[in-house]
């Protein structure tokens, strides 16, 4: 999208009459977002970093590519990827920006490098990339090698030596060099496709030229590999089997990092250092500057130098996760893993490994590897503690007005009751379907449990009694309940994504609304207002709807917001609410105002 398209579309979104109730819907509450502030937030994830002068970066921040410099000034975003960021590149002669992304590789985006548009996209399934001389792109896609030119999107098929074995493909700064990898072996070419040497690489992980592409290395399964080129002189590093993220220094030595341990390795006489990791987090890319100085990639930014003397460059955060309110303030998760309000005041001391976040009017709650908590006061005060300590897939479900939380965690809810030990609610007499997730009455004597095939049950608490109360239509996937005791449901029927509001005691739908199609599950969220009348839901991720409870008209929409969210948060009065992500460009917590 051109600058011009983009200011345009911000000047649309931010117009009152897209962002209050259409002429057409009618309904008995005047409800609309008559107004909205940014609030913004730093901490992204960098999985890639590149150096691209001794004092610029090229990274990956979460779903977008940034260039910031030294002291941690973003210069540039591109924006536009359709999934989190997992790699980054520079055409050599500096015309295109590419990235990697999705998880399993399921898009290459392409931008001009000067103005920012989006130039390209190429989608498929595990895909590899790197640019190579001439400024084309070549991308691996299963056993397929194509040569794409970002300008026009012609393409051409480059050669494959390695056939169905071909695993991936990895090309020198400088573009005139190529490795492709297959289980065991890594074979070199130039940037024409001739095969230049084939190598042994048992278990070959990581692949990697030297700045010059005089040396290669590669991670395997039993140690790690620097060969020179052009003598085949070897260096193979013993007990290294746990490297993942490496980066030449020059064509003079070689970084490495493992679980817990750094490897310094000098190429000219073979010799290693082993010394303990101290780059503050997982390493999650790294690269090393002209004049040797490392740059690794993080979970909370980009960090420069080694030790006590590195440096943390926050990257501008695209995707809010974790978003609650506490003493009048909307709060987030920031840099550090500290819990910081709306002004970036840390509001708790530090909280490691957070697995979800939520909260209602009277309190907000977290779940960590071992505990759920309540914030009160500034102070974190644990609820219930787990002996399992995998909170990455967690999910707090909590009630306006009610005192517990539901947490889901590995398919398994648990009742987090303050004063109680926590509840295990026995579904053994469900249906083999797995559980989408629970949303416990104010009250806190009922359990609602939803299912993947759409069948609703409740669970009550003080008797262990199990009871179904609707089969709704096609996929559950998402639950909520509102303090009234109503509940609603998204199910995907028949390729259409449904919300359905089931009153209390109903067991049927009253009220069912279609949302715009969406690919995920975690495309989807929604949260009731504190007196239970309206309805917050995110669709696509990107988009935000506002519903009336009662008849389901929509109230109010708004978006689409530049970055993917999944978190809502209402204040305790209902006349704000929060969304994860920014409209606009900004990178921020986005807070309408309801009238």
């Amino acid at each position: 999208m051109s600058p011009e398209s983009r200011s345009s579309l911000k000047r649309r979104l931010l117009r009152p009459t897209l962002l209050t109730l259409a002429a057409s819907v009618t309904t008995a509450l005047a409800v609309g977002f008559t107004s909205q502030r940014s609030v913004p937030v730093s901490g992204g994830t960098a999985r890639s970093v590149l150096w691209l002068s001794d004092t610029e970066l090229l990274s990956g921040a979460d779903s977008r590519v940034v260039v910031t410099d030294t002291g941690g000034t973003v210069s540039r975003v591109y924006r536009g990827a359709s999934d989190e960021v997992s790699a980054v590149w520079m055409s050599p002669q500096r015309r295109w920006v590419a990235s990697l992304n999705g998880w399993s590789g399921t898009e290459v985006t392409v931008w001009d490098a000067g103005t920012g548009e989006l130039a390209r996209r190429i989608r498929g399934e595990y895909l590899t990339a790197g640019f190579v001389q001439g400024d084309l792109l070549l991308v691996q896609s299963d056993e397929n090698l194509s040569l794409w030119n970002p300008q026009n999107g012609e393409r051409r098929p480059f050669p494959n030596p390695l056939g169905d074995d071909l695993t991936g493909v990895v090309t020198s700064r400088d573009g005139q060099r190529v490795a492709l990898k297959s289980e065991n072996t890594v074979v070199v070419t130039d940037a024409a496709g001739q095969v230049l040497q084939k190598l042994n690489a048992p278990g070959v992980g990581s692949v990697g030229f030297s700045a010059n592409h005089e040396w290669l290395a590669f991670t395997g399964d039993k140690y790690t590999t620097a060969q020179h080129l052009q003598s085949g002189r070897t260096i193979r590093i013993p007990e290294s089997w746990d490297v993942e993220q490496f980066t030449f220094v020059q064509d003079q030595g070689l970084f490495m990092f493992g679980e817990d341990t750094f490897y310094a390795v000098e190429l000219a006489t073979g010799k290693v250092e082993r010394t303990p990791a101290k780059v503050g987090g997982a390493v999650l890319s790294t690269d090393t500057s002209s004049q040797g100085t490392l740059a690794t990639g993080s979970y909370t930014g980009i960090r420069v130098g080694t030790g006590d003397g590195s440096s943390l460059l926050p990257l501008p955060a695209a995707s809010v996760y974790w978003l609650g309110v506490h003493a009048g303030q909307f709060v987030t998760l920031g840099v550090d893993d500290r819990l910081v309000d709306e002004q970036g005041r840390p509001v708790s001391p530090v909280i490691r490994n957070v697995g979800d976040l939520t909260s209602t009017s009277g309190a907000l709650w977290f779940s960590t590897s071992g505990s759920v908590s309540q914030l009160q006061g500034g102070q974190a005060k644990v609820v219930a503690t787990f002996r399992d300590d995998d909170p990455s897939r967690d999910r707090l479900n909590v009630t306006e007005g009610g005192a517990g939380a539901v947490l889901e965690r590995g398919r398994a809810l648990r009742i987090v009751l303050p004063g109680r030990a926590p509840i295990s609610p026995d579904l053994s007499k469900l249906s083999t379907s797995y559980l989408v997730g629970g949303a416990l009455s104010a009250d806190d004597r009922t359990l609602n449990v939803l299912q993947n095939d759409g069948t609703l049950s409740e669970y009550t608490v003080g008797t262990g009694r199990l009871r179904t109360v609707a089969d709704l239509p096609g996929q559950g996937l998402q639950l909520a309940m509102g303090r009234g005791g109503s509940r609603a449901v998204i199910s995907l029927t028949q390729g259409k994504y449904t919300l359905s509001i089931l009153p209390p005691g109903a067991t049927g739908p009253s009220r069912s609304i279609t949302l715009p199609g969406s690919g995920m599950a975690l495309d989807l969220n929604m949260r009731f207002s504190p007196d239970g009348k309206k309805l917050a839901v995110i669709s696509q991720g990107r988009n935000v709807w506002l519903l009336d409870t009662a008849t389901l008209s929509v109230l109010a929409k708004a978006g689409p917001f530049v970055d993917s969210t999944r978190t809502l948060a209402w204040s305790a009065d209902g006349r704000e609410l929060a969304v994860g992500a920014g409209l606009g460009g900004n990178d921020a917590i986005t807070v309408f105002t309801v009238k």
